[in-house]
């Protein structure tokens, strides 16, 4: 559901955001009547017969211009005045221009009553804190004029290799303190080169872009050229090498077999130039196979990868390339545990939910900062109630594996407050594991934190753990009104050579050390140094007894990762 709402999104956009200038427009309906279109291969003629413009007198007091079947201009301090727009297709290559007559027009004066677009403000919440209505507020006039002129020509991009262009026109412009009202306007629109027409071969997203502009033969001329001049993106994509996107979800390693390469199209690759892109980085893969120039069953392509999560997405896509120009391969380093000292491994699970957009309550971006990754999402809100201010709690659950009881532990938690008072300090946060005080956590303003807490020993355990931030109670006189977010929150601890997983991912200690973790899965086992995700290094002289696995660092130490 979600991406066929965002590919019918995507059409009445291109009507309001792309390549817009200063001036916002709002969605504006289907040209009303009084618009007359002549259009030929090399350039078309639209002639608008305007609607009575008439003064509306609003409830505040306030007045507003309006015509019927027009949409109002709703830009921040700007007039709210009626505007239209119809949206038209360029023909590859051309550059258009735009010759405007005003066929008829008046000139009043201009009322000091007229309305200017409020500020939005987030939104009003009800009781339980949930939004019900949105926020405005009046804010300072904009003196930027809406418009040079009553029709503006804008070329808004391209989709689907059509280039689309944007008429808007205003029946109404204030100029030099008098309101020029334009009853009928021609405005002309001429190519610099002729397109051809083409045959009607249309996917179905541009028969939508033919039935939303005024010159439909436009989008089938734009059809077998899907690239303009400049648009070299698109150009170099028609002659790419076969491409192909891997989504990976969580941290490890990633086998593109033989069978897999096949299925989506890269059987007759040579396997040399196989590529693989995060983003614009390369990340150096390992092949599984002979040295020849054939894909052969039984070969496989391995990589590593880390996953850039979004506020869109909770997986990644990794970019497979058949290229001329050799790929990255993993290099080998020796981790032979042979005389080095042993070290400790420390794992760090991370946990989070993203369960409330903060945006959801009121909050504007530029009120309430971003979390830990950048995104909005937070996982739970704790606000203490104003009037009995007593203490306030919330739980959460960490499952652990392997944990070392004995050596003390990190706990990180990343917060965000989104409540502000002339006190010092204005946020407060009790903080226990397993019924066990670990501190508390103080800081002032609508600020995104991360506090970082000494877990003494004993206190996590293999299995479930239970972290429990309260809002502590409070006496007379102190802040009364507190309101956070909790983001995420992270252990590190000292993983013990028990059995856990059928992976592992952990971290070393700077100086040179060997580290020994075992695994529920049996054998045999590969090694890699992650420290770079990008450049992964595949480890020889593993040190594999049954179900344990030991590696070294490289002779100038660490602290490396490993997985």
């Amino acid at each position: 559901m979600r991406i066929c709402y965002s590919i019918i999104l995507a059409a009445v956009l291109l009507t309001c955001s792309l390549g817009a200038p200063a001036t916002a427009l709002a969605a504006t309906p289907q040209p009303p009547p009084g618009i007359q279109v002549t259009s030929s291969p090399t350039g078309l003629v639209v002639e608008w017969v305007a609607p009575e413009t008439h003064l509306v007198e609003l409830p505040d007091g306030a007045s507003e211009l309006r015509a019927e079947g027009y949409a109002q201009l709703e830009q921040p301090g700007q007039l709210t005045l009626p505007f239209t727009s119809t949206l038209l297709a360029v023909p590859p290559g051309a550059a258009p221009s735009l010759r405007l007559t005003i066929v008829s027009e008046s000139v009043g004066q201009l009322p000091e009553s007229l309305r200017r677009a409020p500020y939005p403000q987030g939104a009003l919440q009800s009781e339980e804190g949930l939004p019900y209505t949105p926020s405005f507020e009046p804010g300072p006039a904009d003196p930027t004029p809406v418009a040079e002129s009553p029709v503006v020509l804008e070329e808004i991009g391209i989709q689907r290799g059509v280039r689309l262009a944007r008429l808007v026109f205003y029946p109404a412009l204030p100029q030099e303190g008098r309101l020029r009202l334009f009853e009928r306007v021609r405005a002309e629109v001429r190519w610099n080169t002729q397109a051809q027409a083409t045959a009607d071969t249309l996917d179905a997203m541009q028969q939508s872009l033919r039935d939303a502009v005024i010159n439909p033969w436009g989008v089938a001329a734009a059809q077998p050229d899907a690239t303009t001049a400049a648009d070299d993106t698109l150009a170099t994509a028609l002659d790419a090498p076969p491409t192909g996107f891997v989504r990976v979800s969580q941290p490890g390693l990633y086998r593109l077999t033989y069978e897999t390469l096949s299925a989506r199209g890269f059987s007759g690759a040579d396997p040399h130039g196989l590529r693989l892109f995060q983003g614009a980085r390369e990340i150096a893969c390992l092949w599984e196979g002979d040295d020849d120039t054939q894909l052969e069953p039984g070969e496989a392509l391995v990589f590593y990868a880390e996953p850039r999560t979004s506020r869109w997405s909770n997986s990644d896509a990794i970019r497979l390339v058949a290229d001329t120009t050799p790929g990255l391969r993993m290099n080998t380093r020796s981790a032979d545990p042979a005389g080095v000292s042993t070290g400790t491994a420390w794992v760090a699970p991370l946990f989070e939910q993203n369960t409330i957009y903060t945006g959801d309550y009121g909050a504007q971006p530029d009120d309430v900062p971003a979390g830990r990754d950048g995104d909005r999402w937070v996982w739970q809100r704790l606000q203490r109630d104003p009037i009995s201010m007593l203490p306030v709690s919330a739980s959460f659950v960490a499952s652990l594996s392997a944990v070392t009881a004995s050596r003390p532990a990190t706990l990180t938690l990343w917060l965000i407050s989104y409540t502000a008072l002339p006190v010092t300090p204005d946020h407060q946060v009790d903080v226990s594991l397993n019924d066990t005080t670990v501190g508390r956590v103080e800081w002032d303003g609508v600020r995104a934190i991360t506090a970082t807490l000494t877990v003494p020993a004993n206190v996590l355990h293999t299995g479930d753990n239970t972290l429990r931030l309260t809002l502590p109670q409070l006496n007379q006189g102190e802040a009364r009104i507190e309101g956070m977010w909790l983001d995420a929150f992270s252990l590190t601890y000292a993983r013990s050579t028990e059995a856990a997983g059928s992976t592992v991912q952990f971290g070393g200690s700077a100086p040179r050390r060997a580290y020994t973790v075992a695994l529920t899965s049996v054998g045999p086992y590969e090694a890699y140094d992650t420290s770079d995700p990008h450049r992964p290094v595949r480890l020889t002289g593993v040190r594999v007894e049954g179900q344990t696995v030991t590696v070294a660092d490289p002779p100038a130490g660490g602290p490396r990762r490993y997985f």
